[in-house]
């Protein structure tokens, strides 16, 4: 519930909590400034996230003990029997509040700072996702080539073979050494062509050249090679060989 005085904004939030959330304000409207953009934001991002939301006016005593985080049983009630505000105004808000600003798409996702998943991270990746934040480039390279060289070394290939030829050698035809039992041929394929395809798609051109992206392309890239350790732990030795 966006809770409104004189285009003054604080939030109360309904969540699965044994207490009331509030967030205090800091978001404003009816001018062009950083409040109304936070606020544009929000609604943004709740909508985003399919929170519904509604405003309704309150008395300025209400924000004010909001701000000073005083608020008390009766503020609640209040809140509650407040009247609800019609005709809807928050399109309005997140439509001014952005206006000759970042689109909202861009403004949303700015929130949000590059991410390591954690927990379905290849502990082999450890030390590489540390780096990533500081040198994207070289982080994302290592991966590749560790990825090369653990398969390498895996099948026991010769020196001679590298690169997407060390994959395809691995994964692909009736010759290959390393295979997920229990697929079909045509998803044992498809997960043998992720690999060369990754290769010549990612770690080829950072061979080659500066990639531009910085840090939100590396992140996208280490959640594709994450991906590739994780086929290559589950694959096995093929047993007619």
């Amino acid at each position: 519930m966006l809770l409104t005085h004189d285009g003054r904004h604080g939030f109360y939030l309904d969540a699965d909590s044994p207490e009331p959330i509030f967030i205090r304000c800091g978001f404003t409207s009816g001018y062009s400034g950083e409040g109304p953009a936070g606020l544009a934001i929000a609604l943004h991002l709740l909508e985003r996230f399919s929170v519904e939301t509604d405003e309704v006016e309150v008395p300025e005593r209400v924000l004010n003990r909001l701000d000073a985080c005083d608020l008390r049983p009766n503020d609640l009630e209040a809140i509650e029997k407040a009247r609800v505000v019609r005709p809807l105004r928050l399109h309005d808000y997140k439509r001014d509040g952005l206006l000759g600003r970042t689109p909202p798409p861009e403004a949303m996702r700015n929130q949000f700072s590059g991410s390591i998943p954690w927990r379905v991270l290849d502990e082999r990746l450890v030390d590489l996702a540390l780096l990533i934040g500081q040198d994207p480039d070289r982080a994302i390279f290592n991966a590749f080539r560790r990825l090369e060289v653990t398969v390498k070394s895996r099948c026991g290939l010769p020196g001679e073979i590298h690169g997407v030829q060390v994959f395809r050698r691995a994964f692909r035809g009736a010759g290959a050494i390393l295979s997920w039992p229990g697929l079909a041929a045509s998803e044992v394929e498809g997960r043998a062509q992720l690999f060369e395809a990754a290769f010549l798609a990612y770690r080829n051109p950072r061979a080659h050249r500066e990639v531009e992206g910085g840090v939100e392309l590396a992140y996208r890239e280490f959640y594709i090679v994450n991906e590739l350790f994780s086929l290559e732990r589950e694959a096995e030795a093929k047993s007619d060989r």
